[in-house]
């Protein structure tokens, strides 16, 4: 007799106890029966996913198409009688990290992205990569405007020059000038005539050349007005299509660099990032300078407001983490720093730290670092930094009174014994129900107040 069957028996008002009771029993046959194979393909799973994890990983960072590995799964696993669905999520989630988008850009360009999950704010600036516009990210400290200009240069194999703005900086920096030790050239004449054939710089990531350059201004509104006129004047070229002469041949936009010299443009991508809109002078952020409208112009329709992405941050930074032979989830982690973070900006300290994507990688490498030096034996670090230790070093960065607030917000104490307690379980075991839960609880949350938002 089928599953459905016997309970349909055993919720029927109508038939006997007697006859409830036989159903009862070859239900927890069945069960049991239904076990024991299951154990047989967890089995069978458990070997397969030992056997493939590791190959499938290589295949993946060689570049492999995803149906490619996807093929290979299925073949391999063929006679086991198992498919992807039955797969690990560590394993899935290599599979979709072949995921690749083909971008054939305005500077005719061929460019293949391939990666995991991606924010949303990425697509839209392939987007404006394709269309030759420059890009303007700006929002609150730690929101990730220049990990992912980072992000997107490495995806596109461009070299990242950054520009910090402040007001100290000067045209010098900008488009070159003479120094006591000679000719420095300016980071926008740099990245402005990159050419990958007369650079031939090696990306050390990928083992090719460097197809173009990622001009990165960060911090633009920082910039003084006057010496903002100097950038303005190159990035007015940057949009100009190139032209041709009267026998055919192509003539590119040029600007001139602190030699007079003029410098014809290669492959440039342009992304500015703000704590606040250009034409604003933002008083909660120190030395924002409200810049010339016509600078704003030169992001017209490409100027983001971004906000954290913590899903993003769970999946890509925090959880699946490869350390040694586990593969590890620090949620317990990222929920603290979300946590902390809200305290943060809710009371608005963000002027002293905040809670950035680097922090979160710096905690969870921190405790990676801790949980693998008590492995060593009589080798260890007697006294290595903690989980704790680095909680308190970030703390200490805001005021007494400010640090007795975000403690009471976050609970510190609490977090302390959790962190304890999990220094007790294995690598592959710290993620428990109650973190995945508070963290889907915190993610929902958040979305629901941003809903209209970028990521």
């Amino acid at each position: 007799m089928k599953r459905e069957e016997l309970e349909q028996i055993i919720n029927d008002p109508s038939i006997s106890q007697i006859v409830k009771d036989d159903a009862v029993e070859q239900l927890k046959k069945l069960d049991t029966i239904e076990q024991s194979e299951s154990l047989k393909v967890d089995s069978e799973i458990t070997f397969a996913i030992k056997e493939f994890n590791n190959s499938i990983e290589k295949l993946v960072n060689k570049g492999v198409d995803k149906q490619q590995v996807a093929d290979i799964v299925d073949e391999k696993f063929r006679d086991t009688k198992i498919g992807k669905a039955n797969l690990d999520e560590s394993v899935l989630e290599l599979i979709g990290k072949t995921q690749s988008v083909q971008i054939i850009n305005w500077q005719n360009v061929k460019v293949k992205t391939s990666d995991g999950k991606k924010r949303q704010i990425f697509d839209l600036m392939l987007s404006d990569f394709e269309a030759g516009n420059n890009v303007f990210l700006y929002g609150g400290a730690g929101t990730g405007k220049t990990f992912i200009a980072g992000q997107i240069a490495s995806a596109m194999n461009y070299k990242l020059i950054t520009l910090n703005c402040n007001q100290f900086t000067s045209p010098l920096d900008i488009v070159g000038g003479q120094t006591i030790e000679g000719y420095q050239e300016g980071k926008l004449i740099r990245a402005f005539g990159y050419n990958p054939e007369i650079e031939k710089e090696m990306n050390p990531e990928t083992g090719k050349f460097y197809s173009g350059a990622v001009l990165l201004l960060d911090e633009l509104p920082k910039l003084d007005p006057n010496t903002a006129g100097v950038l303005n004047d190159g990035l007015s070229k940057i949009k100009d299509p190139s032209r041709r002469s009267q026998d055919g041949l192509e003539i590119k936009p040029t600007i001139e660099n602190g030699r007079g010299q003029v410098i014809s443009k290669g492959n440039i991508f342009v992304i500015a990032t703000g704590n606040s809109l250009l034409n604003e002078a933002d008083v909660n952020y120190e030395a924002n300078f409200k810049q010339d409208l016509s600078l704003q112009d030169r992001f017209a329709g490409s100027t983001y407001e971004l906000i954290i992405d913590p899903q993003y941050e769970l999946d890509n930074l925090m959880k699946n983490i490869k350390v040694m032979e586990d593969i590890v989830n620090f949620t317990f982690i990222f929920n603290f720093l979300f946590r902390l973070r809200n305290s943060v900006e809710e009371n608005k300290f963000s002027s002293r730290a905040f809670v950035s994507q680097r922090l979160m990688i710096s905690f969870r490498d921190t405790y990676i670092a801790y949980r693998l030096n008590e492995m060593q034996g009589d080798k260890k670090i007697p006294n290595a930094k903690t989980l704790q230790i680095a909680t308190k070093t970030f703390l200490d960065l805001f005021t007494e009174q400010q640090r007795s607030v975000l403690e009471a917000d976050v609970n510190v104490n609490e977090f302390f014994d959790l962190i304890n307690l999990k220094n007790t379980k294995s690598l592959n075991d710290l993620e428990s129900p109650e973190d995945k839960q508070q963290a889907e609880m915190l993610i929902e949350q958040f979305d629901i107040k941003n809903a209209n938002k970028i990521k």
